[in-house]
């Protein structure tokens, strides 16, 4: 079994995640309470990002400047070509949204906000969110890879686990500390996505991914069927304790996202689909469209509702007219995100990532 086609799977889970985001953030600023949970799936990304990445990090402290250099070139190859095209695409909207005499001007669109919104400055300057929600999680994870540097080399996975720990205190810090900021669910607040709470989602469940990868052979052992289904049923559970915990304790499922997804994450690696068949290839590149489903998802869902009129309010959960609009809303933005995806990749990305790799060969 090699490795290209046992995560395969995790290709397609990651394409899967980007498009439930979309979906939870077409819904969540509606009375549509169905999808709340889905913001879980960032926390999805973050294990699945260190699940991933692990073997490319530094192993040891031996020659840890060229390795640590190469990977932190590899996180900027991975990140910025596709953040020039979607902060231009936003720039442009921005402008075209603004040029109407009826629209009122967004104090989050302005020339500070893009340049940090641009280099990822959202754990810090939080209105910089305003630009693009779906960036913060890109901000965290880019500052927790280079946290994580120089711990992924430490002997005995020490420095892992202190970067979890670190993680779950930050979290907690974040959590009991930010809450203006944050909110719950029944008041639409912001959730923990800047700040110290956004951090330590990042340096907690991406150092999960970490250990579930690095300790990969020694749990192929309990990676069958039922331990398939056990992690199934957790995760089910997770996304359903987020309805029950709501008032201070709404996000308190991010303690428990970490080992429930790398669990999950561990069971998947375990499934083998071929790169050559047909639904191996439609996993593959819907993995590869992710990222730029994600990056491109906001931006397009405050396009939609600037072309295509809402229904008229009240809103009613229980409207078939409602129902279709937003149906419609997700399959559209889906869509289009995709297509973009492809196109950023085929003529920005990928050119953009070939000069780099030869700048990696040189390293």
């Amino acid at each position: 079994m090699t490795n290209s086609n046992r995560f395969v799977m995790l290709d397609g889970l990651r394409g899967l995640a980007a498009l439930a985001v979309l979906s939870f953030h077409a819904v969540v600023v509606t009375n549509y309470m169905y999808l709340d949970s889905f913001y879980l799936f960032v926390d999805f990304f973050f294990v699945l990002s260190g699940f991933v990445l692990q073997p490319s990090m530094p192993q040891s402290f031996e020659k840890f400047g060229r390795s640590s250099a190469r990977f932190i070139l590899q996180r900027i190859l991975r990140f910025w070509p596709m953040l020039i095209a979607v902060t231009a695409l936003t720039w442009a909207i921005y402008r075209v949204q603004q040029s109407d005499p009826d629209v009122w001007p967004d104090a989050n669109y302005s020339d500070g906000n893009f340049r940090a919104s641009f280099f990822l400055l959202q754990l810090f300057v939080a209105s910089a969110i305003g630009m693009n929600w779906a960036l913060w999680s890109l901000s965290a994870e880019w500052f927790g890879n280079l946290a994580y540097t120089p711990l992924t080399a430490v002997k005995r996975n020490i420095g892992i686990v202190a970067g979890i720990v670190l993680g779950y205190a930050a979290l907690a810090y974040g959590l009991n500390t930010d809450k203006d900021f944050i909110g719950d669910s029944w008041s639409y607040g912001s959730g923990p996505i800047a700040h110290w709470e956004a951090f330590g989602r990042m340096m907690a469940e991406f150092g999960f991914g970490l250990l579930a990868r690095k300790y990969l052979h020694k749990l192929e052992k309990v990676q069958n069927l039922w331990y398939l289904l056990g992690s199934i049923a957790l995760t089910v559970v997770l996304f359903w304790s987020h309805g029950q915990l709501q008032g201070d304790y709404v996000y308190w499922t991010t303690y428990f996202a970490g080992p429930v997804f790398a669990f999950l994450v561990l069971q998947a690696a375990a499934i083998n689909v071929s790169s050559e068949k047909w639904l191996g290839m439609g996993l593959g590149f819907l993995g590869k469209m992710s990222f730029g489903i994600y990056a491109y998802h906001v931006v397009l869902l405050m396009a939609y509702d600037h072309i295509v009129a809402a229904p008229v309010f009240p809103e009613n959960p229980g409207s078939k007219l409602w129902r279709n609009y937003l149906l419609t809303k997700i399959v559209v933005v889906s869509l289009t995100a995709i297509v973009l995806a492809y196109y950023t990749n085929r003529l920005v990305e990928s050119p953009i990532q070939r000069l780099g790799r030869r700048a990696l060969k040189r390293l």
